[in-house]
């Protein structure tokens, strides 16, 4: 048995500073890259980031930019500044947009020479329910990040397959929607990490980790379902 490439970022959502360093220091010895989203970024703001930084984890900054290009460009070269590894961004902003606003961000982390975050677009989320055009709709919205210039996508593992099947391995997945057992919450196409693991280059967890009655149990589950036969 050997680890596959897909790796693990844990979604710390948490709301106080206390709960955010409580979860950090609980798992940075088995986790070294934390998803930061609206929950933990407006309650915490930049001092999340700093928090992270000062344990030398990596960023997902998880906020979804979507507005014209030159408010997507400045709110991207702002988080680049702080180091993040990953910024996001709704397709729905559109193409023309989210070309305009790549090639902004690429021509001034190259004038400043601060080193270029992976730009992701997010297709559906995973709250939405399965449907029968639901696997075109992603795929469409993933062609759209790739001639955008994005590095790659945010996705349900359900569609991850055919994204990697149509784009290449050099395309990023990023899978929300983990789930270790069957459950009833508002993520409706969700799968294991042991179904990802084959297409995804990341898995997103949170809920998992945070209502296990052993959090770092949990993590090992996640970890162990990663790995995969040679």
């Amino acid at each position: 048995m050997k680890k596959s490439r897909c790796k693990l970022i844990f979604a710390l959502d948490a709301s106080s500073k206390k709960r955010f360093v409580s979860w950090v220091d609980r798992t940075k010895d088995m986790v070294g890259f934390y998803k930061v989203g609206l929950t933990a970024f407006t309650a915490l703001g930049n001092e999340s980031l700093k928090i992270l930084h000062r344990k030398k984890k990596k960023i997902f900054l998880d906020l979804k930019f979507f507005d014209i290009p030159n408010t997507m460009i400045n709110a991207s070269l702002s988080a680049a500044e702080q180091g993040v590894d990953i910024i996001d961004f709704h397709l729905l902003a559109g193409g023309g947009n989210l070309k305009d606003t790549v090639s902004g961000i690429k021509a001034v982390v190259r004038k400043k020479k601060i080193k270029k975050p992976l730009l992701i677009g997010v297709t559906v989320l995973t709250s939405f329910s399965e449907k029968d055009r639901m696997r075109s709709l992603v795929l469409n919205l993933a062609a759209a990040a790739k001639s955008s210039g994005l590095d790659g996508v945010v996705s349900s593992g359900r569609e991850a397959a055919a994204i990697r099947g149509r784009f290449g391995k050099k395309f990023i997945i990023i899978s929300p929607g983990i789930r270790l057992k069957p459950g009833a919450d508002d993520q409706k196409r969700v799968v294991r990490p042991k179904d990802a693991r084959k297409d995804a280059d990341f898995i997103v967890v949170g809920r998992p980790i945070y209502t296990a009655d052993k959090p770092r149990q949990a993590i090992v589950s996640i970890l162990e379902d990663l790995k995969q036969d040679r």
